[in-house]
Parts: C-alpha cells; sequence; structure tokens
C-alpha cells in the first residue's frame, strides 16, 4: 500500500513539473497578444533646431529723377542819368536791368533832343554775382548848345562886271534869305535880283541852294 503512494507521488509529481514546464515554454493568448500589441521604445530624438526667420526682401524703392533746375539769373538794376552840367538839371532819368557780367549802357539821344553830349556816350557796366553794378547810377553829361553861326560875302556888281560894293552877312544856324541892299548901290537900279537861299548846319560851312 506504502509502494502504491509512493508510486502516485512520483507520476503526479512528473505530472506536475511537465505542465509547469509547458506553461513556462508556452505563454498564454491574452499575455501573447499584450506582447504583440506593446509598442516598441523608440530611439530617444534630438530636439528640433530652429532656423532664425529672415525678414522678407523688399523691392527696391524707385526714386524720381528730378529734371535739373536752372540757377536764377543774377541782375541789377541801374539808374541812368542824363544831367545838363550848365546847372546840373537832370534832364531825364530811365533805369535799365543789367545781367551778371559785362554790360554796356548807352545814352539815348532822343531823351536829351536839343541839348549837345559831352563826353562818351557808352558806358562799361560789371555786374557781380551778388548782383551789384560796377557804376549805379550810370550819368551822361550835356551841355546846352551854342548857337551856330557863320558869316558870308556879298557882292554888288555892275552889269559890265565892275565891282561895286561887297558886304559880309551873318547867318544862323538853319535857313537864311539873302537880299540885295540897295542903299549899297546908289545911283543904281538892281536889274535882276538873284535870291539864293542859304543853309547853315551846325559844325559845317554853309552850302548855297539853288536859286529862287
Amino acid at each position: 500500500m506504502k509502494k502504491w503512494w509512493i508510486v502516485l507521488a512520483a507520476v503526479l509529481a512528473i505530472a506536475a513539473a511537465a505542465v509547469v514546464g509547458y506553461m513556462l515554454s508556452t505563454a498564454p493568448r491574452g499575455v501573447e497578444s499584450l506582447q504583440a500589441t506593446q509598442p516598441e521604445t523608440a530611439a530617444p530624438t534630438e530636439p528640433a533646431t530652429e532656423r532664425p526667420t529672415e525678414p522678407p526682401t523688399e523691392a527696391p524703392t524707385e526714386v524720381p529723377t528730378e529734371a535739373p533746375t536752372e540757377p536764377p539769373v543774377i541782375q541789377a538794376e541801374v539808374t541812368v542819368l542824363y544831367q545838363l552840367d550848365d546847372n546840373g538839371t537832370i534832364l531825364d532819368t530811365q533805369y535799365v536791368t543789367l545781367n551778371q557780367g559785362d554790360n554796356y549802357v548807352t545814352a539815348n539821344s532822343a531823351m536829351t533832343a536839343g541839348y549837345q553830349l559831352v563826353g562818351e556816350d557808352t558806358v562799361h557796366v560789371w555786374v557781380d554775382n551778388g548782383g551789384t553794378a560796377s557804376v549805379n547810377p550810370v550819368v551822361f553829361h550835356y551841355a546846352t548848345p551854342q548857337p551856330v553861326t557863320s558869316n558870308i560875302d556879298v557882292f554888288y556888281y555892275h552889269e559890265n562886271g565892275t565891282l561895286l560894293d561887297q558886304q559880309s552877312q551873318p547867318l544862323t544856324e538853319g535857313v537864311n534869305y539873302i537880299y540885295a541892299a540897295s542903299d549899297r548901290v546908289g545911283g543904281y537900279d538892281c536889274v535882276l535880283t538873284v535870291r539864293p537861299t542859304w543853309r547853315v548846319c551846325p559844325s559845317s560851312m554853309p552850302t548855297r541852294s539853288r536859286p529862287k
């Protein structure tokens, strides 16, 4: 009886060992499913490095092209005086505008009719870059003209060619008429009267026109 129990115990022990061995070598279904679905541990990754954000590139701004401006014209206003030297009277005044640089101012004879210019009729004026004239005012000097006179000889002849008398007669500027003086040839009648016309011009000898 005792041996039977010993044998039974040995068989149970062997059976138990076989069952345990089987269980250890074969995982249960639930564990197998768990192992299959369990994710693998990923290797640690380095943190991503962010690139610095570059500012957007702006299109170049076109600068409007301005037309070149001409420099201002530098000028000077000059007073021109027409002065009578006899007593300092100003006969007339005019104003002229001169540009920078060399200028020449010429006397306007129409403004001083009846008077005689004394000296130069043109004056040189320089205008600098500040608008200042080298001569201002410009003065032209005048004088009262002296009366122009001239003398001519008048002859009285006899019809036979004999000289009866002669005289010197003064003439003034302008048109003059010469008349025979009968008192200078007493006892003779004037048979032919010729009345020539003489014109006396300034700074010239008298000139005779056609007899009238």
